[in-house]
């Protein structure tokens, strides 16, 4: 699937643009803009494709995607009515996030890198920042609006239960920057991923030993390094399953699976459908792409 790229059209050069929308279906096309949109659902349910993962959302939630991130929503077939939506777009450069690390407002700048992985927040948690979206709405000057964006997005920030949407592979370095050894192996993994790696042959990326490497990585990153790079795999599978036509046992040797039972599992534990599944799902979205 090809994504297009979208400009969100700015009203008199603004630098926000806040709309409610009431149509028969969201906009069918798997697009990306530079703009970051924060969606709250007002009416209507159904599937959210966002880079190489699907979601359902329904009534009530609100969907929050980074710039330049691919996706497409896509209203439930059980659905007769009207979809209606409130959605605000506007570019990160509004608020000079280029100097935020040199001040307080560090967890701004990173609750913005976050957004690469989109944010779906659902329940009472919406209840209490859906508020303030319909009073962004009713603002009538441009500071009015800047001012509710800004409670908008401390409310975003403070939501305890947040459900981050998709891990992209090229996005998988910058979270662990901060140590070196770290940084070298993961960019080693991403190098190697179609080839057979161990645990050896990553520890002696780093001059470690296997026992020290796995506390090392662990404690870093949460993960045994098995277990991230498996999920490194299943999302190259992902992009494979979305954009080529090549068979399940052509995709899994060439994400790195030694054989096809095991990438089976390995998909299906993480992504809770197995790839033939996935792959239906989405040639479901396919229509609405060209």
């Amino acid at each position: 699937m090809k994504a297009h790229r979208f400009n969100i059209p700015m009203l008199h050069n603004q630098p926000l643009r806040i709309v409610k929308e009431e149509a028969v279906n969201f906009y069918a096309h798997f697009h990306y803009h530079e703009e970051v949109q924060i969606s709250l659902i007002n009416r209507g349910s159904g599937t959210l494709l966002l880079g190489h993962q699907i979601q359902n959302f329904k009534e009530g939630a609100i969907i929050v995607i980074g710039k330049d991130i691919p996706h497409l929503m896509q209203k439930a077939s059980s659905m007769h009515q009207p979809v209606s939506c409130t959605s605000l777009y506007f570019k990160e450069s509004l608020f000079g996030l280029d100097t935020l690390y040199a001040n307080n407002l560090r967890d701004v700048k990173a609750f913005f890198t976050d957004l690469k992985r989109g944010l779906l927040v659902s329940g009472r948690s919406a209840t209490r920042v859906s508020p303030l979206i319909d009073q962004c709405l009713s603002e009538k000057h441009i500071l009015g609006q800047l001012a509710s964006v800004l409670r908008i997005l401390n409310g975003l920030m403070q939501v305890p239960d947040k459900v981050w949407l998709n891990v992209a592979l090229e996005n998988a370095p910058e979270v662990y920057m901060g140590n070196n050894r770290m940084e070298k192996v993961i960019n080693f993994t991403l190098g190697h991923l179609k080839e057979k790696i161990s645990v050896a042959r990553a520890a002696r990326e780093i001059n470690l030993s296997e026992s020290r490497f796995s506390r090392v990585f662990k404690q870093h990153t949460g993960l045994t390094y098995i277990a991230f790079l498996n999920k490194l795999r299943v999302e190259d599978a992902c992009a494979q399953l979305l954009h080529t036509k090549n068979n399940i046992s052509e995709i899994a040797y060439s994400s790195g699976f030694e054989n096809i039972s095991n990438f089976n599992k390995v998909f299906k534990q993480l992504k809770g459908q197995t790839p033939t599944a996935f792959r239906n799902r989405v040639s479901n979205f396919s229509k609405y792409a060209d």
